[in-house]
């Protein structure tokens, strides 16, 4: 069932924070999705997906060292690496010059995962159905074509996309009507791929702090082994352990741009992020500090039409 969308659409009355606070996503995660869903890969012709500890690309602080921005293995915010060249295409008809993937963000917000795409020189299609939240990234990116839609209803030609995206957008949608409307959108070979940054809360400050924050629909959502609709079937699923330091302000914007906070009355807002600025100047491992680093682990879920399968 779809998640309350007035909750889906509230992010654009927090623009700000959303853009402060909300992670990027890790390299490793991104070269990951993008090897397995190039044209005329499938998992009968590529490497099978690494195994969990294989993806680790950072190391989490212990529950005895203070987290500090030095114990970070992964760019501020997952950003992308500059150093990464612009590599994926797909078949162009007649023996013509390859051209870049086509891939379509939905859900793409501010282009928070949208980053990781025109980084690698991606022909990327954005679409979001908040017109602050879109207009924002229309501000950071002028090469992306911005649209506004939905999962369920997008704007765009049938067969007109390689890989289709969902970044932390995928437990708003109607599962059975967005499959539909994602195989609509799809070239014969292409794939869909839902991403979703969780925090570890195997770390007890991290733990603290959802006990406080309460937990989001991402949270409560299986992104294991998210549900699809027909004609849509998963065929690949890997996790990316890493690391994101933050600054005590990009910390309590990271909370203060959830949806359901966004949704509480002012008073009951301001007496949670008191809370969780007690947090901060009271546990052990942040006592002392004004950066942390908040550990994450990246889900990514590949699916494909049965018809790209074979």
């Amino acid at each position: 069932m779809a998640r309350d969308r007035s909750l889906a659409l509230s992010f654009g009355t927090n623009v700000t924070d959303y853009e402060r606070g909300r992670p990027g996503y890790p390299d490793a995660a991104v070269e990951w999705m993008l090897a397995q869903a190039t044209p005329g890969s499938s998992p009968s012709d590529t490497e099978p997906a690494p195994a969990p500890a294989a993806a680790t690309t950072g190391s989490f602080p212990s529950e005895t060292e203070p987290a500090s921005a030095s114990a970070a293995a992964a760019a501020p915010n997952g950003s992308p690496r500059p150093d990464i060249e612009p590599s994926r295409t797909s078949s162009a008809p007649g023996g013509t010059a390859p051209s870049p993937l086509r891939v379509v963000d939905v859900g793409a917000g501010t282009g928070k995962f949208t980053a990781s795409l025109v980084a690698r020189g991606l022909d990327v299609t954005a679409v979001e159905p908040d017109d602050v939240m879109r207009a924002g990234l229309e501000r950071n990116f002028g090469t992306v074509t911005a649209v506004r839609g939905t999962g369920e209803s997008m704007p765009l030609p049938d067969g007109s996309a390689d890989l289709v995206t969902f970044a932390q957008s995928w437990h708003w949608v109607d599962v059975e009507r967005a499959s539909r409307e994602v195989a609509r959108v799809l070239a014969p070979a292409g794939a869909v791929a839902l991403v979703w940054n969780i925090r570890d809360q195997s770390v007890d400050w991290v733990r603290r702090l959802g006990e406080i924050m309460g937990s989001s629909a991402a949270e409560d959502y299986d992104t294991l082994t998210p549900s699809l609709g027909a004609p849509l079937e998963t065929v690949e699923h890997a996790q990316f352990f890493w690391d994101n330091p933050m600054t005590r302000e990009q910390l309590l914007a990271m909370v203060s741009s959830r949806s359901y906070i966004i949704a509480l009355e002012p008073d009951e807002r301001t007496a949670l992020l008191g809370r969780i600025e007690r947090l901060l100047d009271e546990h052990p491992q942040l006592a002392a500090h004004d950066t942390y680093v908040m550990p994450y682990e990246t889900r990514v879920t590949l699916a494909r039409r049965p018809a790209a399968l074979s």
